[in-house]
């Protein structure tokens, strides 16, 4: 698969927790897709590759020593009760840290977003209560897919990279989903948006084709994604547009997710949703 995504390395903050470095090391080597990786995979912990514009999430800027670096380094490992724990933990540093250097609140209030963010999609794939018993139905595939889809983006919005276990897991999800339930919308959606992702475009069309439901508007947030992720920002903004004026809690999700990334230095990105 080609992922275009383009990565650089640069020097970051020496990672001071003992328990970090350790999940760091341990973990599972990741696959590169073009070029050798450096930093987590290595072991050089002082290094980390971190996401070029325009895909700069709320990310930018966490300390590589708190627990939210736990909590993603929990996340390359399927640990996800782990992972849990280290994002609310997490959310706790950040809320100290909003209190006692407040010229920082708007950085860290996006903080803490991606914190509980990442706290709900733990939760999905620690409990996984809808398909417990018995094998996993369309929607509880497409649920754990989803939640996975999100760990994977923001993975790579923290350390630059794709991971392609998790990547194929969540495409495994969708197509497992789709294959119950070929109805299934926001499934397929995911996907094609994903194909956009990887840079198989031509199949993130060919997906998006196959849709019964085009044009509805409970998927507008789902087909700004689509377009977002296949760099098509105008079209991306004007489904955003018609999903805050369909639902405005929308603009929750919208904030939380790194669907959008790419936009967020968008002044018209900023007046629809607002910012943290």
């Amino acid at each position: 698969m080609v992922d275009p995504y383009y990565v650089k390395t640069v020097r970051a903050h020496r990672l001071q927790t003992p328990s970090l470095l350790a999940l760091l090391l341990l973990a599972p080597p990741l696959h590169a897709e073009s070029r050798p990786e450096e930093g987590l995979r290595t072991g050089s912990a002082h290094l980390v590759t971190v996401s070029s514009s325009p895909s700069e999430g709320l990310e930018v800027g966490i300390p590589r020593d708190s627990s939210y670096a736990k909590g993603i380094a929990f996340d390359l490992q399927g640990r996800w009760e782990q992972a849990y724990n280290a994002y609310r933990q997490a959310k706790q540093e950040f809320e100290l840290m909003l209190r006692d250097r407040p010229s920082w609140a708007k950085m860290v209030r996006g903080w803490i977003l991606k914190a509980e963010f990442q706290m709900d999609q733990s939760q999905r794939l620690r409990y996984p209560i809808y398909y417990r018993w018995g094998p996993p139905s369309a929607s509880a595939l497409y649920y754990r897919g989803a939640a996975k889809h999100n760990k994977w983006l923001a993975i790579r919005a923290f350390t630059g990279r794709s991971e392609r276990k998790l990547r194929d897991e969540v495409i495994e999800d969708y197509q497992k989903a789709l294959q119950q339930s070929p109805g299934y919308d926001s499934a397929r959606i995911a996907l094609a948006a994903l194909y956009h992702e990887l840079g198989q475009h031509a199949k993130a069309r060919q997906e998006v084709s196959r849709l019964q439901f085009q044009g509805r508007m409970w998927l507008a947030v789902e087909m700004a994604y689509y377009h977002t992720a296949g760099a098509e920002p105008e079209r991306a903004l004007e489904l955003l547009e018609q999903a805050v004026r369909y639902n405005s809690s929308n603009k929750r999700y919208v904030l939380r997710s790194n669907d959008f990334d790419r936009l967020r230095s968008n002044p018209r990105f900023r007046a629809i949703v607002g910012e943290p």
